[in-house]
């Protein structure tokens, strides 16, 4: 080889003319995508907003529901260790 162009590598590659319509067009593809992307992502964080404000408005009462049933675990519980102690005890 005398010279690079005449390389094999530099045979398989295409002139620069092609090479830059393709890169302009994968641009502007890549431009549509990301306005598309960027799109659904607002929609996304639309519906993510929404679903946080539906839920801040009935944080309270899940609140007082959630501690309503530790509170009736805490009472079931006591009632089955005195249920047991007492068990315990009638057999000695």
């Amino acid at each position: 080889q005398k010279y690079l162009k005449q390389s094999g590598l530099a045979k398989l590659s295409p002139d620069p003319e092609t090479e830059a319509k393709e890169m302009m067009d994968y641009k502007s593809v890549r431009r549509k995508g990301d306005e598309d992307a960027a799109v659904r992502m607002e929609e996304m964080m639309a519906r993510c907003r929404n679903f946080v404000r539906a839920k801040a408005d009935t944080f309270e009462e899940r609140m007082r529901e959630a501690q309503q049933r530790e509170e009736e675990a805490h009472r079931a519980e006591r009632l089955r260790r005195e249920r047991e102690e007492r068990e315990r005890l009638a057999k000695e």
